[in-house]
């Protein structure tokens, strides 16, 4: 169950770059119809005023500060979010909130093994890997030889449903 909780940790923390790229490019996440997905408030007047402000010549800025504790940087249709005390980092494309590539993954669990060793399910993981000789390529085939996750495009996996029921009822 540890590797459920970390995926569904990493999808729950995404949630944090959503909030970003919301108040820094509303009208990116009303084009892209992420709020079929996620729930937004009042996003047509968000992007009514984002219009407005850019047409006052207020331009956001490619790269900056964000709520005073996140480095952004705007590419495309996402961001990259980096927090300046932990280091956390997100790199997310528009799309399922559910939804990661497999190097989003492998890097969110590298940090949370350098930041979080005392949460269980981040400990059970280090010690697999020093026990059991086990690496991030071994955790990822053990995922989809169990069906803890699910390919829903080419390179683009998501929880499957039965670890969703799962986690919801721990949680």
């Amino acid at each position: 169950m540890c590797v459920q909780i970390v995926v569904n940790y990493l999808i729950r923390r995404r949630e944090t770059v959503i909030q970003a790229l919301i108040e820094l490019r509303p009208e990116l996440v009303y084009h892209h119809g992420l709020s079929k997905h996620y729930p937004i408030e009042n996003l047509e007047a968000k992007v009514e005023d984002f219009i407005n402000s850019r047409d006052n010549n207020s331009l956001v800025k490619p790269c900056g500060l964000w709520r005073n504790d996140w480095q952004y940087r705007l590419h495309g249709i996402g961001c990259e979010l980096v927090h300046h005390h932990t280091q956390e980092k997100f790199d997310w494309d528009i799309g399922r909130p559910d939804n990661f590539i497999v190097g989003e993954l492998e890097l969110h669990l590298e940090w949370r093994c350098k930041t979080q060793q005392e949460a269980q399910e981040i400990a059970r993981y280090i010690n697999w890997t020093h026990t059991q000789g086990g690496d991030f390529d071994r955790l990822w085939n053990h995922m989809i030889v169990h069906r803890l996750i699910l390919e829903v495009e080419p390179y683009l996996w998501t929880i499957s449903s039965s670890v969703r029921q799962k986690l919801g009822q721990s949680q």
